[in-house]
């Protein structure tokens, strides 16, 4: 059973991690707070998050294509 992209965590979590590089790239707040290795540390994070969720992914999108 497909389920609809509004109940996607993976594409939530995201979403959320976008609009936060988007900010950072305009604003420049968090490496600045953080430190450049820290900095690091925390976009390397965002990419682990990102491979989890891909794992226990189960279910496609309904309406993704085919």
């Amino acid at each position: 059973m497909k389920k609809r992209w509004w109940k996607s965590k993976t594409l939530w979590v995201n979403a959320v991690f976008a609009a936060t590089t988007i900010a950072e790239a305009n604003l420049g707040l968090l490496q600045g707070a953080l430190g450049p290795k820290s900095y690091l540390g925390v976009m390397g994070a965002m990419a682990f998050v990102n491979c989890i969720l891909r794992v226990i992914t189960t279910q496609p999108i309904a309406g993704g294509g085919k």
